[in-house]
Parts: structure tokens; sequence; C-alpha cells
């Protein structure tokens, strides 16, 4: 089945959308997705769109092959953290549980 018979063809939207909106300005723009973004036509995408398109930022959903050898987990446990962020996370609603606090590191 094709792509654009597919839910997934939404993040293409989204990402077509925001390569449009960034011809029109002098400003970076990074498309950020959740892991069901991780589809391998997507990257194409990113890669086709050329050298001043918009970056990508997408949660992982499963371990990648890498250029040079290994693979995409593995390879981001070898790097230090550019920068390390907390975040409150709010309660959810009908949970016992109060809000919690997270730390991330931001990886690159």
């Amino acid at each position: 089945m094709s792509i654009e018979h597919k839910e997934s063809v939404k993040w293409f939207e989204g990402y077509r959308a925001v390569c449009e909106f960034a011809k029109e300005s002098d400003s970076k723009y990074i498309y950020i997705c959740d892991r069901e973004a991780d589809i391998f036509e997507l990257f194409q995408e990113y890669v086709d769109a050329g050298e001043n398109a918009p970056d990508m930022l997408i949660r992982a959903n499963r371990e990648r092959k890498i250029e040079g050898g290994g693979c995409s987990w593995s390879y981001l446990e070898t790097l230090e953290p550019a920068d390390t962020y907390t975040i409150t996370v709010p309660r959810e609603k009908g949970r016992r549980r109060g809000k919690q606090q997270s730390n991330f590191d931001l990886k690159s």
C-alpha cells in the first residue's frame, strides 16, 4: 500500500508544510515528531528536501543501523549530553500519583 493511503501520511503533510513555511523565513526550523514518524520514507523526504530544509527530531521507535557501522542507540550511549533538562510532568487525571520531575539529556 502506498504511503499516501496510510495514516502516516500526516507526517509527510506536516513536514512539507514546514518546508513551505521555512522558504518564506530566514529562521531555522526543526520538525519534531513522535515515534509514529520513525519510518524510512520520511527520512528519505528529508534527504530529498535538500540542504536548506528544516531539520527533523524524531523519537526513535527502533534501533537503526548508522553510517560507518554500528547502531543508533548504542552510538548515542557513547556521547556526552550537549545539555540536560528537567521538566515537570503533570499528574494524570484520576491517578493518585502527583506531578513528577523528569530529567532528559540532549545528545547529537
